[in-house]
């Protein structure tokens, strides 16, 4: 038994060690379903109640809810060493975020939704080990498509534009990879990533920043 140890520890520690080569490109196609979250600092549910309905007792403080983000799109990866690659790719992403103010006396809670819609470009690197697994990171610039915003209370509903900037942050990817042929390749990883101040300030919240924890799968073919 010892011996059988010994000769698959030798195996997966000396030629198997890299699923790559020195050299290689990658062209991917993926997509990637998770959360989106806003952090930012709301007014108070007394200030929400005055504001909309002329009484401090309608609303409790607002608390902040997770929102189904997704994204799809194309990358890539340039490999500088059998376990080091350069990555890089364009992806549209939905990462709404929204907060609700309980109802106290009010007859419905009061809701604030951004839907924001990002043309995002990554650019990093993936450091692969124990020949199937990658951890790696690096920053993105997303430009906003759109932050279209709805403040909702029963049957009242208002729709507006955040105007927020476009976003710079950085991202953390945590996954594995499957070498399925020759020429493919497929990827499944976790990203989180976390973005600047998009937006100073709107009616209800000030210095608004959007995270996110999505789940990914990539398809890549060698070229």
């Amino acid at each position: 038994m010892k011996k059988l140890l010994i000769v698959c520890c030798m195996v997966m520690f000396t030629s198997s060690l890299f699923a790559f080569d020195r050299g290689e490109k990658y062209i991917y196609g993926g997509f990637g379903l998770g959360v989106s979250v806003g952090w930012y600092k709301p007014i108070s549910g007394a200030e929400a109640g005055t504001k909309t309905g002329g009484s401090p007792y309608l609303f409790n403080d607002l608390e902040n809810r997770e929102c189904l983000a997704w994204n799809i799109g194309a990358g890539g990866e340039y490999f500088l060493l059998e376990n080091l690659a350069l990555l890089g790719g364009i992806y549209y992403e939905s990462l709404p975020i929204k907060g609700v103010y309980p109802k106290k006396t009010a007859s419905s809670d009061l809701e604030i939704t951004t839907d924001f819609k990002y043309l995002s470009i990554p650019a990093g690197f993936h450091y692969y080990f124990l020949k199937y697994f990658l951890i790696g990171g690096g920053l993105y610039y997303s430009k906003v498509l759109s932050d279209d915003t709805t403040v909702k209370c029963g049957s009242y509903e208002e729709t507006g534009r955040l105007k927020s900037k476009d976003d710079v942050g950085a991202f953390l990817d945590l996954g594995t990879a499957l070498k399925i042929t020759e020429t493919g390749n497929l990827i499944i990883f976790a990203r989180a990533k976390t973005g600047r101040t998009v937006s100073d300030k709107d009616d209800y919240r000030t210095d608004v920043q959007v995270s996110s924890l999505t789940f990914n799968a990539a398809y890549g073919i060698s070229f």
